[in-house]
């Protein structure tokens, strides 16, 4: 099973908070794959004698739930919270109407893994999104027309038995509204913790020797045995660059210390299907 634990921003970064984000009304969206099969044949090599299953089909459940709904007002932002546990492919979120021919929501992206963008928010034109098999999202979201239904779709990357038309995990009715249609959400600059100070423009005599870190099976190579048994030694307050490779199927993720993108982030660090996903100064603790 997965949850949602919301930790709210403290009365410092609140205050600095547009109102018309702190009264945003707040959904939640936590996507679970499941795949019988493979966790039937972990709980034969556990010696797990609890778990018990005659399903043998992958499926995808949100919020606990197969064709799950959620409503939102018309013409109102409202806020919804993303939390992706994947099972094996990083995937793309897309939400769209039903009929092609029905107006479109605009969906502005707010935050990655817990942490606000360094302008918010930001416009997503397609109205997809990347998420990888832990990934958090904040995104808002205005639909203009009521009885419009849209749909969330859920396209597996990389992955040859995908579907050529990703499955619909969610479908977005509309209500009417009897206020009038809120206008754009204004542009904000969030304040931060300390330890998420930018680190977009440190000189460079401040950083200690960059890491490079290749990410398979194992990382350089390495399989984790215990805490004595450490790939790299840093120093507290000190920048690092991190140098990335092969985090295109199971993605590096980082407890404690979120990663901020650097300046060198280029096409060669994106998904074809997802070319400008990554941004320079984006803080994120789950990357691929």
């Amino acid at each position: 099973s997965a949850g949602m634990l919301i930790i709210e921003d403290n009365a410092r970064e609140a205050s600095q908070t547009p109102l018309e984000i702190q009264s945003l009304p707040e959904h939640t969206l936590i996507i679970q794959e499941f795949n019988p099969t493979a966790t039937t044949q972990m709980q034969q090599l556990s010696g797990d004698r609890l778990y018990q299953t005659d399903v043998l089909d992958k499926y995808v459940l949100v919020n606990g739930c197969e064709n799950a709904v959620m409503t939102i007002e018309e013409g109102q932002w409202s806020r919804i919270r993303i939390l992706n546990v994947g099972n094996e492919f990083n995937s793309i979120i897309e939400i769209k109407p039903t009929l092609a021919a029905d107006a479109i929501c605009e969906v502005g992206l707010m935050a990655k893994d817990g942490v606000y963008l360094s302008t918010v928010p930001r416009i997503l034109e397609d109205n997809k999104m990347l998420v990888s098999l832990s990934s958090r999202l904040d995104i808002a979201i205005k639909c203009p027309v009521a009885g419009v239904e849209h749909i969330v779709t859920y396209g597996h990357i990389l992955d040859p038995a995908a579907p050529e038309t990703p499955p619909t995990i969610l479908t977005i009715t509309v209500k009417e509204s009897e206020r009038l249609a809120a206008g754009d959400l204004p542009v904000w600059e969030p304040c931060r913790p300390v330890y998420l100070t930018d680190i977009m423009e440190t000189p460079e005599d401040e950083f200690v020797e960059p890491f490079n870190l290749e990410v398979r099976g194992a990382l350089n190579n390495e399989l984790f045995t215990g805490k004595d048994n450490f790939l790299s030694e840093n120093e507290i307050n000190k920048a690092q660059e991190w140098l990335l490779t092969v985090t295109d199927i199971h993605p590096l993720h980082v407890h404690v210390n979120h990663l901020q993108i650097a300046p060198t982030i280029d096409a060669t660090n994106q998904f074809v299907e997802m070319p400008n996903w990554h941004q320079a100064g984006d803080w994120v603790d789950t990357i691929t």
